[in-house]
């Protein structure tokens, strides 16, 4: 095959403790992420990013022997991980410390497990491959090269369980091998490892080789067929809502191979190469990637470009490195916290909506005594509909949030109610709130129902997650009275979106850059108005 690369370019970051990277810990949550950090984390590893200095080129070792099954002849990507070159507590240690971050540590731990089960099964590395057959199907198959079959078929067997259909996987059990994959490709790997079959695909054995100094590996390779096709049907040029003209039909004519290697706190080091046929493909692929680099915030200055010989070589500053990953995790960790946040609200919600069948009105605001006085917050009445029974018989219903045995419980506040969005709260305290206005469905003396709110269910807002100043002992029936002349402060603070829940059950993400007259609209259940909420 005429897939062997003849110049490379090369970029390579390198960094051998976390010492430089402690603002991470401190400052980190203080920046703002938007939509671009999700391309940033994209163009990174299509980048990569390097020190002030170039490592030269590695020659080429002998050739790479992969496992039966990680190449085929369809094979266009390959990612190989060191199972014994991962260290959990290092790479958890990358995040800011929070004070009530219990989540992220079960998830090192069940990480550090996870590895130490297969670690003591025979599995050094992992490898992910990525025939183009299994990309309609939004899969990747794993080949687990190991000593004990059984125990790692069962560890997978027991991980594929939880996915969702229609998606099927097949756990397959090889001689010293386990194979991870879709059910409607498993008679190609049964084939293909029952006859020894050994593909040649000399690409991808150059990749590895020149980023085998790594422990964790990636590969990215189309095959020449493909690759001539794809860079007839790929755009000329993006979107003319993107303001560059780069051309991912350019690109794609002039990389071959895209060969990514890197390792892991607490050595962090990272190089890619893309692998052009000739100088003169390599020059235009350069020429097409710092395109990309200038999308991304605070790096395109920073990356420098140097050519002889038809190698190109491109450099990045460690602080713009730095901030870089800084804004690719920020923005990823924000992402979760905001998707457990609209969890969160769609349980309760959802809860709500569960008092509404028993009871046949809205649960009221507050749980008040025989003189109408508010003694426990509406979150106190939902317990039941949120798998806290037990919780809600402990209450002495007949006294106030802070009576002597109600107080107590302030330290039992459920998950559901406690917000991980943001900078945390004081324990026990909650910024889910039922907004107040003149109007809302919070104002009035008897609950509604449904047929009361003639504007439609699914045009008024039930619930909000409201800002930091917003938070209340969750116990607490104080109501959230906003303040109607400025509305947006009340609701946003100073974020550029909130999260709330309809009446109808949906959960939205609303911006603030919607008008006061629209979220008067929104917070109110009759008034004959439509918002037009964004």
């Amino acid at each position: 095959m005429d897939m062997l690369p003849r110049e490379h370019i090369s970029l390579q970051c390198r960094q051998n403790s976390l010492s430089s990277y402690s603002f991470l810990r401190e400052e980190f949550w203080e920046t703002r992420a938007g939509a671009r950090c999700c391309l940033m984390l994209l163009l990174g590893f299509a980048l990569a990013a390097a020190t002030s200095t170039v490592q030269a080129q590695q020659p080429a070792s002998d050739n790479v022997q992969l496992p039966i099954g990680v190449v085929m002849p369809d094979t266009i990507g390959v990612i190989k991980l060191d199972l014994t070159a991962i260290d959990p507590k290092a790479l958890f240690s990358l995040l800011p410390n929070q004070t009530d971050d219990t989540g992220l540590a079960t998830v090192e731990m069940t990480a550090q497990a996870s590895l130490n089960t297969l670690i003591d099964a025979g599995v050094t590395n992992l490898y992910a491959t990525i025939p183009a057959e299994v990309i309609p199907h939004g899969a990747v198959c794993l080949v687990i090269p190991c000593k004990d079959v059984e125990t790692v078929a069962m560890y997978f067997q027991g991980l594929t369980a939880m996915i969702p259909p229609p998606l099927k996987f097949v756990v397959l059990k090889q001689a010293e091998q386990v194979i991870v994959c879709p059910e409607v490709i498993r008679p190609k790997f049964e084939q293909l490892v029952g006859s020894q079959q050994k593909v040649n695909r000399e690409d991808f054995s150059r990749g590895f080789q020149a980023i085998s100094m790594f422990p964790h590996q990636a590969i990215f390779s189309l095959p020449k067929d493909l690759q001539a096709t794809l860079g007839r049907v790929f755009p000329e040029r993006l979107s003319s809502d993107i303001p560059i003209d780069f051309s991912p039909s350019r690109w794609v004519k002039n990389v071959n191979t895209l060969a990514i290697g890197w390792s892991l706190p607490p050595n962090i080091d990272l190089q890619v190469q893309m692998l052009s046929p000739d100088g003169a493909s390599a020059e235009l692929a350069l020429a097409e990637t710092m395109k990309l680099v200038t999308l991304v915030p605070n790096l395109g200055d920073a990356v420098k470009a140097e050519t002889e010989d038809g190698q190109v070589a491109l450099t990045v500053q460690a602080d713009a490195l730095v901030g870089f990953l800084a804004s690719a995790l920020d923005a990823q960790r924000q992402t979760t916290q905001r998707m457990q946040t609209s969890n969160n609200l769609k349980q309760i919600v959802m809860a709500m909506h569960q008092y509404y069948d028993v009871y046949a009105h809205f649960v009221p605001a507050a749980i008040r005594d025989a003189n109408g006085k508010p003694l426990l917050s509406w979150r106190v009445s939902i317990l039941p509909y949120i798998g806290q029974q037990e919780l809600y018989d402990q209450f002495k219903l007949n006294e106030p949030w802070d009576s002597e045995h109600n107080q107590q419980l302030l330290a039992k506040m459920p998950q559901s109610f406690a917000d991980p969005w943001g900078e945390p709260l004081p324990a026990g305290m909650t910024n889910y709130r039922l907004p107040v206005i003149s109007g809302s469905v919070w104002t009035t003396e008897e609950p509604l129902g449904f047929k009361d709110v003639t504007d439609g269910t699914s045009n008024t807002i039930w619930i909000v997650r409201g800002p930091k100043s917003a938070a209340v002992e969750w116990t607490n029936p104080e109501p959230w009275k906003l303040d109607e002349d400025n509305l947006k402060a009340a609701i946003f603070g100073d974020a550029e979106i909130a999260i709330v829940g309809y009446i109808d059950g949906s959960i939205r993400t609303i911006q603030a850059t919607n008008s006061e007259e629209n979220l008067r609209y929104a917070l109110q259940y009759a008034d004959g108005t439509i918002s037009q909420i964004e």
